[in-house]
């Protein structure tokens, strides 16, 4: 054999044993995953009913962490910065897009520092109303005389989604209340403290079956809150692939099914599924919800490295109606700096 041959052959063949082995040795320990939310909620609920069919794909112990602050920023630095093995991974939400509309103190592209794994699960949002609305319709809604939308909290992806929806639909709204949190927003909202708010299904479904509040129908075009993986840039190709055949696997698991159908959820089978299709959705995601999240005057900080978790701002008591036992404050379109 010629003499370069020889060399040629010579280096690829530790390479190639080197890219079999990482294939072969991975995982070598637990993997986990990382919530940026706290427990209990939708994005939480849908990790650990995704965890134990990843552990068996995986063949390895998966466990489940929650890190929230800052919005879902301190848990998606912190994966960010975790080492490049796959062995660190981070649970994201349809919030991650609106992350470079909303920070203003640099040029944030979630897509510079995380690796899309896959997207397993959506939660459609929808607009409802209070009982007593007589709009059935968000068309109907655009002739009401200036309703009052709600929003769980300035610069979520409920208030984003109603604002978008106002002006999509010409809409003359008063302001914006914002509550802390979705419960205390729904609760003014059934009362008839407010008109109208964007929200997931989730959280809406069961009290638009009790009559408690109104399905006025779909933003348009039609939104969703979804649900994907994400590991550190930098992660091997073939430790990404190994990664998504397991979340596709355990998407099709029975407590997968079970839990999405419990939230109003389903289960992502199409090309967001796959990484690369992952990559292309978040793409069209960040087109499509950058301008309502600058519109909405919301901001967020930028949380220093290895921060605390910060708890939630108090917001101020004034609603529209006079003081509302929920806390909540009104903005034209939003302002606030989120905590």
């Amino acid at each position: 054999m010629p003499r370069f041959l020889v060399a040629v052959f010579g280096l690829a063949l530790p390479l190639w044993l080197a890219c079999g082995a990482s294939h072969a040795q991975f995982p070598s320990g637990p993997v986990r995953i990382v919530v940026p939310y706290p427990a209990g909620g939708v994005s939480d609920l849908a990790t650990r009913a995704l965890a134990p069919g990843l552990s068996a794909a995986l063949g390895s112990p998966v466990v489940v962490e929650n890190l929230p602050g800052a919005s879902g920023l301190v848990a998606t630095h912190k994966v960010s910065q975790s080492p490049p093995d796959g062995h660190t991974v981070l649970m994201h939400q349809g919030t991650l897009a609106l992350y470079p509309g909303l920070i203003r103190s640099t040029s944030f592209d979630p897509l510079q520092i995380l690796e899309p794994l896959g997207v397993f699960a959506e939660v459609p949002l929808i607009v409802v109303g209070k009982p007593g609305l007589t709009a059935r319709s968000v068309a109907e809604l655009a002739r009401q005389d200036t309703p009052v939308p709600a929003s769980p909290g300035p610069g979520s992806l409920s208030h984003v989604c109603t604002l978008m929806v106002i002006r999509a639909a010409g809409i003359a709204a008063r302001d914006i209340v914002h509550y802390r949190g979705t419960g205390p927003a729904l609760t003014d909202l059934m009362s008839g403290q407010t008109d109208f708010m964007c929200i997931e299904a989730t959280g809406a479904d069961a009290q638009i079956a009790a009559g408690r509040l109104k399905r006025l129908g779909q933003p348009e075009p039609p939104a969703s809150n979804w649900f994907g993986l994400y590991a550190p840039k930098g992660t091997p190709p073939d430790r990404i692939a190994r990664i998504n055949e397991a979340i596709r696997s355990a998407a099709r698991g029975d407590a997968v099914l079970a839990n999405l159908q419990h939230v109003s959820g389903t289960a992502v089978r199409d090309e967001r599924s796959r990484p690369e299709g992952h990559r292309q959705f978040m793409q069209r995601e960040i087109a499509r919800w950058t301008p309502p999240a600058v519109a909405s005057g919301s901001t967020l900080d930028m949380p220093p490295m290895n921060a605390p978790t910060a708890p939630p701002a108090a917001a101020p008591s004034h609603s529209p109606q006079g003081a509302s036992p929920s806390g909540a404050s009104a903005s034209r379109g939003g302002s606030g700096v989120l905590d």
